[in-house]
Parts: C-alpha cells; sequence; structure tokens
C-alpha cells in the first residue's frame, strides 16, 4: 500500500491496480481496476498510431513501460509513466513486441526485454534496454526462432522466457536463453547467444500466446486451434513435460493478455461483439464467469496486461 491524495485532499492507502493495454484509433490505452471487476480507461497521446502493445511495471523507477509497434514507421517505441515520452529504439518489427521486465534475476541488473518479430527476417529478437536510459541497449539478440505473430516475454525464476506460435507448425512453444557463467560467490548470467526450448507443449494456436508467473509455475494462455476458445497450460521448473491443458467456455477471435492479480489469474480477452471480457481463476484450472467491460476494442488489435501500483500510473482515487 503507498498514500495518495484524494480530490479532497485526504490521504488515501491506495494499492495495486490490474491494467489491460490496447490500441484504439492509433492511440495507446490503459484500461485499469483495483478489484478486477470495476473498470476505468483513459486514452494516452502518441506521437505514433499503435497496434499491439506489450507492458510491465519497474519497481525500482516506480514507472509502467509499455512497448508498442508504430503502424508508420513499423519501428518499435517505448514510453512510460508518468510523461509517457516516446523512445525510438531503431529496431522493425512485423507485429507488435512483447516486454517484460528483469529485476535482480539472471539477467542483467535492471534491464527492459523486449521481444519482437523482426522485419524482415520473422526471426524473434530480444532487445535489453537500460530503463535508467532506455536509449543505451544491447542486442537485438536472435533466439533462433521464427514466427509471424507477436512473441510473449516475462522473467520466470530470473531467467528471460518468450512463448510463440511456430512459424510452420503452428505449436506454442517456448524458449530460454542458457544461463550459467557464475563463478563461486558470483551470481550466473544469461547468454543471449545460446538458446534451448522448454519440453514440447503439444498444443497449436493460430493467435499469438499470453504469459504470466503463478505460484512458481509458467502459465501459457493461448486460443485452441481447433476450438478457437482460451485455453491454459502451466509448466513447473525441472518438469519433464507441460501440464494437461484447460478448456476454458470462453472463445474469442483474437490473441488473450495474462496477469497475476489479488493472488488470482486474470485472462483478457475480445469477446461478443468486440468488447473486453476478463475471466478469474484462483488455481489456473476452474474459472469464474465472464466479467464484461465497457471497453470495446479494434479487430486486429493485440492485448497486454500487468498489476503495478495504482499511483504509478495515476489510477484517480476517491
Amino acid at each position: 500500500m503507498r498514500v495518495a491524495v484524494a480530490w479532497d485532499g485526504r490521504a488515501v492507502e491506495v494499492g495495486d491496480a490490474l491494467m489491460c493495454g490496447y490500441g484504439w484509433s492509433g492511440q495507446l490505452c490503459l484500461a485499469y481496476s483495483q478489484n478486477g471487476s470495476t473498470w476505468g480507461w483513459n486514452r494516452i497521446e502518441a506521437q505514433q498510431t499503435v497496434d499491439s502493445v506489450g507492458l510491465t511495471y519497474s519497481p525500482d523507477t516506480d514507472q509502467i513501460w509499455c512497448a508498442f509497434r508504430g503502424t508508420r514507421t513499423g519501428r518499435v517505441f517505448l514510453a512510460s509513466s508518468p510523461a509517457w515520452e516516446h523512445i525510438d529504439t531503431g529496431v522493425a518489427a512485423l507485429v507488435g513486441p512483447g516486454l517484460a521486465a528483469a529485476v535482480n534475476g539472471a539477467a542483467p541488473t535492471d534491464v527492459l526485454m523486449v521481444a519482437f518479430l523482426d522485419d524482415p527476417t520473422s526471426r524473434i529478437k530480444v532487445l535489453c534496454l537500460d530503463w535508467g536510459d532506455a536509449r543505451y541497449y544491447s542486442g537485438p539478440w536472435d533466439t533462433g526462432e521464427s514466427s509471424h505473430l507477436a512473441p510473449a516475454i516475462v522473467e520466470w525464476g530470473g531467467i528471460p522466457t518468450v512463448a510463440y506460435i511456430g512459424e510452420d507448425s503452428h505449436r506454442v512453444e517456448v524458449v530460454q536463453p542458457f544461463v550459467g557463467g557464475g563463478g563461486v560467490g558470483e551470481e550466473d548470467t544469461v547468454d543471449f547467444l545460446d538458446w534451448g526450448q522448454l519440453p514440447p507443449t503439444g498444443q497449436s494456436s493460430r493467435a499469438a500466446p499470453a504469459m504470466a508467473a503463478f505460484k512458481g509455475e509458467l502459465w501459457v494462455a493461448y486460443l485452441g486451434e481447433e476450438t478457437n476458445r482460451i485455453e491454459l497450460i502451466s509448466f513447473a521448473y525441472g518438469a519433464a513435460a507441460w501440464s494437461q491443458r484447460v478448456v476454458t467456455t470462453r472463445t474469442s477471435s483474437q490473441s488473450p493478455a495474462m496477469a497475476v492479480f489479488q493472488e488470482a489469474l486474470y485472462v483478457a480477452y475480445v469477446g461478443v461483439d468486440d468488447y473486453l471480457e476478463v475471466i478469474t481463476s484462483a488455481d489456473g484450472v476452474r474459472w469464474e464467469p465472464a466479467t464484461w467491460m465497457p471497453i470495446l476494442v479494434p479487430v486486429g488489435t493485440g492485448l497486454a496486461m500487468i498489476t503495478a501500483p495504482a499511483a504509478a500510473y495515476g489510477v484517480p482515487v476517491n
């Protein structure tokens, strides 16, 4: 909890908010909720038209970061709260990027990681940026994998982890860089030149996946290729195989987004008549009925979802 100032001058405790990023009329929009059921939204002025977005939160700088693809230029841009000034990374992407933050993990200290589909090679690459000054970066690093859909990236157990749909196989795949090299008394480091796949998921999709770390396990949400329903699988560290898939009752025509909020797993997706809907689960297996959100999302717009302190974004307090 942190303290914010309400409209009448009172000191009010403000907790975390669930936030969902999307594009609307070429502008970056953020929907937010402090209870998972009542939502508001704001449009953020952008110098670039926006399609798919990635979101993350930096606790070190207390900022929400957004990566998006400028449709006029085809390049990946970054913006951060509260000013939302734009930074051109200079890398060209075929589709919108994923975004993750690394904090005190095996990855280089204090970095933003942007996963994107390289233009024109269709290779999945990862760009690492200093969130103190995102103009300084390393990479982009080639994972050796290809796709035709936007990748997702999270930090799981201190390791950058990328989920994607195979370009030819349409399989849901997950890849990580090699971690090691730390001597006695030294932390291991990530080798972005050497990537390897987690065990095959056995699942297929024709829409970009979403990913989140939940209760120590890695969770991937995707649209089932045969059902168009939102399906989920999970992977425990050191396991030989993924869990059995969980098939929800919810269908969509676009890629889902996923985040952990108030010790539960939340999945956002575009539902009936192109309005946002959210489902939630305490264990990832049993899912509550959908919550309809009065937010219209254009076809072809990617979603991203995170949990971050409400005050970092400026969520209104009463």
